[in-house]
C-alpha cells in the first residue's frame, strides 16, 4: 500500500470513528433530561457531522468555487424550508389548532354531496 493509499485511509477511518463519537453523543444526550435543550444539542451535533460528511466523504473542502456556490445555495433553500416549517409549527402551537375540526352542520353536508 503505498503512502498516499495509506493518508487517505487514515483520514477516512478517522472521520468515521469521529462520526461515531459523535453518534455516541447524540444518544447520551437524548438520555439525559434536558427538556428543550435536548434538541438544540442534537441538532449541534447533527450539524457538525453534516458538516464533517460534506467537507471530508464528499470532497467540497477540494471543490471548485462554482461547486461551492451549489452547495451553499443548496444550504440556504433548505435553510429557508426548515425556517418556514418551524414558523408554522410555532404558530400552530402559539394560536391554537391551525385545522379547526368542522363544525355538526358542515359534518352533515358534506355526508350528503
Amino acid at each position: 500500500m503505498s503512502a498516499q493509499t495509506y493518508a487517505i485511509w487514515r483520514k477516512n477511518g478517522l472521520v468515521w470513528l469521529a462520526l461515531l463519537v459523535l453518534l455516541g453523543l447524540t444518544f447520551g444526550a437524548a438520555r439525559l433530561p434536558l427538556g428543550d435543550f435536548n434538541v438544540v444539542i442534537a441538532l449541534a451535533i447533527a450539524g457538525i457531522k453534516v458538516t464533517l460528511v460534506i467537507v471530508i466523504f464528499m470532497g467540497l473542502g477540494n471543490s471548485p468555487s462554482l461547486i461551492r456556490l451549489a452547495a451553499a445555495a443548496g444550504v440556504f433553500w433548505l435553510t429557508i424550508l426548515f425556517v418556514l416549517t418551524l414558523t408554522d409549527v410555532i404558530a400552530s402551537r402559539q394560536f391554537g389548532n391551525a385545522h379547526p375540526q368542522p363544525t355538526r352542520g358542515e359534518q352533515s353536508l358534506s355526508r350528503n354531496r
